[in-house]
């Protein structure tokens, strides 16, 4: 069953971020993948010029959602991400 309108909107107001973006004032580093199932490549286009502060974004190649490269499960594209974040924190 949907939720009603008012509990809907209680719920959205607890877990989506886009709703409370203005606290997210501290340099930011997205990282999605350019094959990603779910999230088209252009969705950013939606939401990054909305977002205070620093904001950087990469887009790993070849990668599904959850930044696999050959669909083995294997680490070659989280290392690529780890590599990625470490290089915005330094």
């Amino acid at each position: 069953k949907a939720f009603e309108p008012r509990r809907g909107n209680l719920v959205r107001n607890n877990v989506d971020p886009y709703l409370y973006r203005e606290r997210f004032t501290m340099p930011k580093f997205l990282l999605n993948s350019a094959g990603d199932q779910y999230f088209l490549p252009d969705s950013t286009s939606l939401y990054l010029d909305h977002l205070p502060g620093e904001t950087r974004l990469r887009y790993m190649p070849n990668t599904d959602h959850d930044l696999d490269f050959d669909g083995d499960a294997q680490p070659q594209g989280h290392q690529s991400a780890t590599e990625s974040l470490v290089g915005f924190y330094k």
